[in-house]
């Protein structure tokens, strides 16, 4: 997955799944994502300033 900035910008590449299996959704809004996959989700959100990392989880991963 190619993560950007909401003007395009690119950002990084995500190499692996964060739920550890098959990512079946991803929702984007406005200052990050829902990862959906199975029967969980996670949220994430765009941390700016630190490039080690940018996405910073939201909360426990739900089941669906």
């Amino acid at each position: 997955m190619i993560l950007c900035e909401n003007n395009g910008e690119y950002k990084c590449y995500i190499l692996d799944s964060p739920l550890g299996k098959n990512i079946d959704t991803v929702y984007s809004f406005s200052n990050g994502f829902v990862v959906c996959a199975e029967n969980s989700f996670m949220i994430f959100q765009s941390s700016d300033g630190d490039e080690r990392a940018l996405l910073t989880l939201d909360g426990p991963r739900l089941p669906i």
